[in-house]
């Protein structure tokens, strides 16, 4: 059963496709350090798994070929 399901999902972990998705990956991550450096000023709290969250749907979203809005709203 597992093998099945490895196998349907195989194609989406290839090199070659991952390699043709580095621009949308490289994108999300320069968001996500850009929203991150706003808040080093040493006082604010940051809840990074809330962080991670959103950067993860962003990636998925892209993936998918839909550009969800990665803060939801503007920086």
């Amino acid at each position: 059963m597992w093998q099945k399901k490895r196998s349907a999902l195989n194609p989406a972990f290839h090199r070659k496709y991952l390699s043709n998705l580095m621009d949308a990956f490289n994108n999300s991550c320069n968001l996500f350090l850009k929203r991150i450096d706003s808040f080093a000023d040493g006082k604010t709290k940051v809840n990074m798994a809330e962080e991670f969250g959103r950067v993860t749907l962003d990636v998925i979203g892209k993936v998918l070929i839909y550009d969800f809005l990665f803060m939801f709203n503007a920086l």
